[in-house]
């Protein structure tokens, strides 16, 4: 409470994430004991707001991160005190608030250059008058669903999308629930997309540069290959879908792209060593990752992309990332690159490094 009163005017980038400090996250678990108590606690406690706050309390903020703490019942308080529709880089655990900035953003329009949002299609949708903002200055888009079935990705990414908007990276990460044995039981797992093929044109369209995504790599293919994008650069296969057709009878894509269950022929290790890999990927699902990216990487697949990354990057450690997750570029060496027209990136493959590092906000957010 003290660091707030003495800074907030100063501060232009503010970083709160509860989630990283287990003192501050076990003082906090204990008041969602009394749920009411848990939302107004930060806002009426912590930054001391008074009910019906419009006054900015962070009149120079242009960057905020907030994780871990919730404030439901204080979206109007929050919105201004923190100036939520002046800032330049947002990044919340919830959409709830998003409609509250639609509602105070002058003149309906926001300067924002990147959002990373958490929603759950359940408890907190994404609003749609957020995305119906002028956002001229839209550069990043990173967001995090978990939602009970598939549907609403065609309305997300046509909002995202919209006409005008330049959006050079793009993460759209989805967990979905499915029914477990008992009726009160959901596991959330990684959800492939049921794609529309108005949305698909949109996306490569869309002169995006880098892009992440959770999708069955088949289906994914089946889609691009009838219209490749031209301008992706970097591509983040996040996870591959744990969710089945036999959950989905309704989703006649898994009937139409059924080409990748063929025997698996491991590339030569002068091409891709896969042995550090066997504790991180099934067989199943390099044959799927290799079979997508000897398309990427051919000549009828993604003529400008220079990195595909398959798995979870979770460091920011050039080296460390190598090794947890298996980062491919395209091969020049005349001898092998007709068969396999992508090769693993080595420690020492400088230019790739360089775009990692430019990227490791794209690559690493959760």
């Amino acid at each position: 409470m003290d660091f707030f009163a003495a800074n907030a005017s100063r501060l232009e980038e503010l970083t709160i994430d509860v989630d990283s400090f287990p003192r501050l996250l076990a003082k906090w678990r204990d008041l969602q004991k009394d749920w009411m108590k848990a939302r107004n606690f930060f806002a009426f406690k912590v930054l001391q707001l008074q009910k019906g706050n419009t006054e900015s309390l962070f009149p120079r903020l242009r960057k905020l991160s907030v994780r871990g703490i919730g404030f439901q019942y204080a979206h109007t308080e929050i919105a201004y005190a923190f100036q939520l529709h002046k800032l330049h880089a947002l990044r919340l655990d919830s959409a709830h608030i998003l409609r509250t900035v639609a509602e105070i953003a002058d003149h309906k329009t926001i300067p924002i250059i990147s959002l990373i949002i958490k929603a759950d299609e359940q408890r907190c949708p994404i609003e749609p008058q957020f995305f119906a903002l002028s956002m001229p200055n839209l550069k990043d888009v990173f967001i995090r669903i978990v939602a009970p079935d598939q549907t609403s990705l065609t309305p997300h990414l046509r909002s995202i999308f919209a006409p005008g908007r330049e959006i050079r990276r793009f993460v759209y990460h989805r967990h979905l629930y499915v029914a477990g044995d008992t009726a009160s039981v959901w596991d959330p797992t990684v959800a492939p997309m049921v794609w529309d093929t108005g949305v698909v044109t949109l996306l490569g369209n869309a002169n995006l540069q880098c892009v992440g995504l959770c999708d069955h790599l088949p289906s994914l293919r089946f889609h691009l290959v009838q219209d490749p994008p031209t301008t992706w650069e970097i591509l983040h296969i996040r996870y591959l879908p744990t969710v089945h057709e036999e959950y989905h009878p309704h989703n006649p894509i898994f009937d139409l792209a059924r080409d990748f269950d063929v025997p698996f022929n491991p590339p030569p290790t002068s091409v891709v060593d896969l042995t550090p890999y066997r504790s991180e990927f099934t067989t199943a699902e390099m044959t799927e990752f290799l079979a997508f990216a000897n398309w990427a990487f051919g000549p009828s697949g993604l003529p400008n992309l220079e990195l595909l990354v398959f798995g979870r990057v979770n460091t920011v450690h050039w080296v460390q990332a190598l090794e947890r997750s298996l980062f491919l570029t395209r091969n020049m060496d005349a001898a092998t690159r007709v068969k396999y027209p992508y090769r693993q990136v080595g420690a020492g493959d400088e230019r790739i490094r360089t775009r990692f590092e430019d990227n490791v906000d794209f690559l690493t957010t959760g």
